[in-house]
């Protein structure tokens, strides 16, 4: 990701710049703002719970996801602020998501932090798995935004299993834990995408709400991949299994 320092990001994103789609592009904005605070509760939580583990080769297996977490941070930041050229100012849910996390930081017990940063992660693992498979071929109009996804899901397959590896370490397996964290994630994940996306979409046609809901209600009815879905929610929920291991999402 160390390359896209030096890429310029001077492109026009009020318009459909990801596959020709104003939903798909709104999307991928929202998961590019919300990326930073995510990626801040991973290096945070996993410094944390760093303390007392004496595998050295796993020591530096989190540092090695701690930098590239870092560099992901920056990369997103870059994308946002090219973002707020012409959003102007961020969605507002990026605040309430920020309040979330302090109040779980302050609140929730570093154990279940930890879990929920190997759950997050496996849903990142996923996704990116789909984005390099499914979505290979889509064509998007910035070449920073191209190199940014496709960067991140590279590297978010690579590190796939070093935070499940150290959880390993520190906490038995509690499956009735992993399931709740997998759900409750995937209910506010859900909640956070279309809210976010909507109100970017919103922007995108000049705040005119009858133009947004007509263009949310056609893309939702012209998918199609109803099995597609449920090999997704398959995968997302092998995280349960007993003997379930990062490792085994690439076949």
């Amino acid at each position: 990701m160390r390359h896209l320092k030096n890429l310029a990001v001077d492109d026009d994103f009020s318009g459909s710049w990801c596959n020709s789609n104003a939903v798909t592009s709104s999307v991928m904005e929202a998961v590019s703002f919300i990326t930073p605070e995510l990626e801040n509760f991973f290096i945070k939580t996993t410094i944390e719970s760093m303390f007392g583990i004496k595998d050295a080769a796993l020591k530096e297996r989190c540092l090695s996801f701690i930098r590239e977490e870092a560099a992901h941070t920056t990369a997103h930041k870059k994308l946002n602020t090219a973002l707020l050229e012409y959003l102007v100012t961020p969605p507002p849910t990026i605040g309430l998501f920020h309040a979330l996390l302090m109040s779980i930081k302050k609140h929730v017990t570093l154990s279940c932090r930890l879990l929920f940063v190997v759950a997050l992660e496996h849903f990142s693992t996923v996704l990116s798995k789909r984005f390099l498979t499914l979505h290979k071929n889509w064509v998007m109009g910035s070449n920073y935004a191209k190199a940014l996804f496709t960067g991140h899901a590279v590297e978010e397959m690579g590190h796939r299993s070093v935070i499940f590896d150290l959880w390993h370490q520190r906490e038995s397996c509690n499956r009735f834990k992993k399931f709740l964290a997998v759900t409750l994630i995937l209910l506010f994940g859900i909640a956070y995408v279309l809210a976010t996306s909507c109100w970017i979409l919103y922007q995108k046609n000049g705040r005119n709400i009858n133009k947004t809901l007509r263009e949310v209600i056609t893309y939702i009815c012209r998918q199609h991949h109803f099995s597609s879905g449920l090999d997704l929610l398959r995968e997302l929920y092998q995280f349960v299994g007993k003997d379930f291991h990062p490792d085994l999402i690439i076949e």
